[in-house]
């Protein structure tokens, strides 16, 4: 199988996530694979599909510190992005990985994101059913979306974190987010920076060597009609009628 590989970049937060549909759209066009490496322009709380986003999130602190809120396609919890943190993407034909359960398509992600860790001297391993665990606590967490044809497995690794963010704009009495990765003195959620002194363009490449390995890829950026695209469905997203729609 082709892959198509989008390097790392920093993007508006509700474009990259506009950018999602458009992937899965050439995917499902093309029978391609594709790779890609995303950060954020700015700290964004990224809810689950299905979440209500008053019940697990302080809306008001998060205008008062400046932290956009995101509704994202697939489902899980409360993400918290930065400028600090790299997102990864995986999207293939459905077909792809015909004959693999949930456990396993998650586990082709977080492999590869292992291997990555195991090259700059952190030991890391899978939690199911999608996380990534250190002797620290959690480091990454991943998702799974399915759409007519096309699976887009996404995730997040934490190059650095504020926990007093975490503690102080989630609601741990309606998101269970918190209770399992925030409380519990701080010990279940840690970052590249807590395990390594490696730099971000060295865990960048690191991360690059590992997704790319035997693939036959070709890198090429969005087409101006693909942005486009996107943009059209920019407003909708960081619209109420999308982001407080449960």
């Amino acid at each position: 199988m082709k892959w198509r590989y989008f390097p790392f970049k920093y993007y508006d937060i509700y474009e990259r996530i506009a950018l999602n549909d458009v992937v899965l759209d050439y995917v499902k066009e093309t029978g391609n694979g594709v790779i890609s490496f995303t950060g954020w322009d700015r700290d964004c709380a990224n809810v689950g599909y299905s979440q209500k986003i008053r019940d697990v999130l302080d809306v008001d602190k998060c205008q008062k510190n400046n932290i956009a809120i995101l509704r994202r396609k697939s489902s899980g919890g409360v993400t918290f992005l930065s400028r600090h943190d790299l997102s990864w993407g995986i999207t293939v034909p459905e077909d792809y990985f015909e004959g693999k359960n949930l456990q396993e398509i998650y586990q082709y992600g977080t492999s590869k994101i292992i291997d990555a860790l195991k090259q700059i001297g952190i030991k890391a391993w899978h939690k199911p059913i999608n996380d990534i665990m250190t002797e620290k606590g959690k480091i990454s967490g991943s998702a799974i979306r399915k759409d007519n044809g096309a699976i887009q497995l996404h995730g997040t690794l934490l190059f650095d974190v504020d926990k007093t963010i975490l503690n102080d704009l989630l609601k741990p009495e309606n998101d269970h987010q918190k209770q399992e990765k925030i409380l519990e003195k701080d010990k279940q959620v840690t970052s590249i920076s807590d395990l390594s002194s490696v730099s971000f363009d060295e865990l960048k490449k690191h991360l690059e060597k590992s997704f790319l390995k035997g693939l036959d890829y070709l890198e090429q950026p969005f087409t101006k009609e693909e942005i486009f695209m996107a943009q059209e469905k920019k407003d909708f997203l960081q619209s109420d009628d999308w982001l407080f729609k449960f």
